[in-house]
């Protein structure tokens, strides 16, 4: 009788080290996973990472080279309503053409930082994204990407507000409108 228990106990014996081995090498490979996760994510650009707006040398966003000071005051007087354009639901366009009269602004009394992206609803199509414009200014007139045919789209402008420094967006708004080409 002593026998047959000394066969349990020795089978048991090698199930726990069969056990304690399996959970050392699942152990091991999960360390090794992460610090191969973890060294491919440090080399990996910042600019990779970011996923919104165009870049910019040192942080994820460039200051918008066509934005200039808003020199009106009809629009401007609205106060810090957050990044705008004018009220109008429709805006027309020369046919071919990618040269769109439009204000888009910033007013001086936002304290956030705004983008604008302007898109063809259907299909999706973009025709324009700013970099960043500061409280205070304003890009008069936007250039498009394509020229459009004569015809009525329907479009979206999205206005999008950051932190000062850029780094987190705060909120964003879609605004329809009719683009008319003629």
């Amino acid at each position: 009788m002593a026998n047959d228990y000394t066969g349990v106990k020795k089978d048991a014996t090698r199930l726990d080290n069969r056990m304690f081995i399996f959970a050392a090498v699942c152990v091991i490979v999960a360390l090794i996973a992460f610090a191969v996760l973890y060294i491919v994510g440090a080399q990996t650009p910042y600019s990779v990472i970011e996923s919104e707006g165009p870049p910019l040398s040192g942080t994820p966003f460039a200051i918008d080279e066509n934005a200039v000071p808003y020199a009106g005051t009809d629009v401007a007087a609205k106060g810090d309503q957050g990044c705008m354009v004018a009220d109008d639901k429709s805006v027309t366009i020369k046919a071919n053409s990618t040269d769109m009269d439009m204000l888009l602004l910033n007013p001086e009394g936002n304290a956030f930082n705004c983008t604008f992206e302007i898109e063809l609803t259907n299909p999706g199509v973009e025709l324009y994204k700013s970099g960043f414009v500061e409280p205070g200014m304003c890009i008069d007139g936007v250039a498009i990407s394509r020229g459009l045919a004569k015809g009525h789209y329907s479009a979206n402008l999205i206005i999008s507000e950051y932190t000062p420094q850029g780094d987190n967006k705060i909120n964003s708004r879609v605004e329809e409108f009719e683009l008319i080409a003629e």
